[in-house]
């Protein structure tokens, strides 16, 4: 049960980061994005997370 709670805690945690950082930074600087750049920011936050957060990633 600590388990479920400890992952919606971060879960929730992380998602208001996203939400606080994309109201900063505002639309004109996310217009600017490519979809590449878009693509690769969330292949490597994907990489970063698991090698993060599970114990078997090397």
């Amino acid at each position: 049960m600590s388990d479920l709670l400890s992952t919606s805690v971060e879960l929730s945690v992380g998602f208001l980061a996203l939400l606080i950082m994309t109201k900063l930074l505002g639309k004109t600087s996310l217009a600017q994005v490519t979809p590449f750049d878009f693509i690769s920011a969330l292949i490597l936050g994907e990489l970063v997370g698991n090698a993060i957060y599970d114990d078997e990633v090397v």
